[in-house]
């Protein structure tokens, strides 16, 4: 699969372990897709696209000592916006 924006958190946890794709990597790609499609489907009411790069750097640094936070470190997550944050 060449869209890392749908890749599984199976696979991406997969390539995170082998250091074939970075957490980083994963968030931009998510990003541009929010970017490409939202003005669409206008379905995000709030990115905060530094705070999760920064959060994907923290957890790239988790990944390249083999030491991930917990089993989904890394994988890209939306918050449905009734939901107090």
């Amino acid at each position: 699969m060449n869209d890392i924006a749908m890749m599984s958190a199976e696979t991406l946890i997969a390539e995170y372990r082998r250091h074939a794709l970075s957490p980083i990597e994963s968030m931009k790609a998510v990003l541009e897709r929010v970017e490409q499609f939202d003005p669409l489907v206008n379905c995000m009411c709030g990115v905060d696209a530094d705070a999760a790069l920064e959060a994907a750097r923290e957890s790239e640094q988790r990944w390249m000592r083999d030491e991930p936070c917990g089993l989904l470190d890394g994988v890209p997550v939306s918050v449905k916006d009734l939901i107090d944050v």
